[in-house]
């Protein structure tokens, strides 16, 4: 595989040696996606770091499309909204239509009015969008998110419950 879809399974937490690893969250398989290769092994150490057991993370979203269509169900997805060839909007569209009961973590460097526009967007495709963060992404962001991903999906859905955005609102915020 291209390193672009490698995934990074075998990627020790940073800053633990290989042998210790973080008591395991209950959360089930986690899909990072960023085209910077830095910020997606970063993601990925975190995740592994805080206790996810299961982390995929590709720097392609063409590839990370394809990955949505054909595997087992995602837990948790975080996901980068400016990137090349698919941007992330259209990775919203993939995660609907094929792992619709992921929760989705919003990442971004762009204005904050953008990240708005598209955690709107997501629930109104009834996705379960858990919220959006800028870049960098922190560990302490991370673990805040993923604890609402392990809860009840019932639970995260009530507080994600918000009107769909008007087509200038999302004009604007682009």
């Amino acid at each position: 595989l291209p390193s672009s879809m490698r995934p990074s399974r075998q990627m020790p937490a940073a800053g633990k040696p290989s042998g210790t690893h973080p008591q395991a969250l209950n959360l089930g398989p986690v899909l990072g996606v960023d085209d910077d290769e830095f910020v997606c092994t970063l993601i990925a150490r975190q995740l592994k770091e805080i206790g996810a057991t299961d982390v995929t993370a590709l720097c392609d979203a063409v590839a990370a499309g394809a990955l949505l269509r054909s595997a087992p169900p995602f837990a948790m997805i975080v996901c980068d909204l400016r990137m090349p060839g698919v941007d992330g909007i259209q990775l919203l569209r993939d995660i609907a239509a094929h792992q619709p009961k992921a929760a989705v973590l919003l990442i971004t460097a762009l204005d904050r009015k953008v990240l708005t526009a598209a955690e709107e967007l997501g629930r109104a495709r009834s996705l379960r969008i858990l919220g959006g963060v800028r870049k960098p992404v922190s560990i302490k962001d991370l673990r805040t998110f993923i604890a609402l991903a392990v809860q009840a999906p019932a639970e995260v859905a009530v507080r994600n419950t918000l009107r769909d955005p008007t087509a200038e609102e999302l004009r604007h915020a682009i």
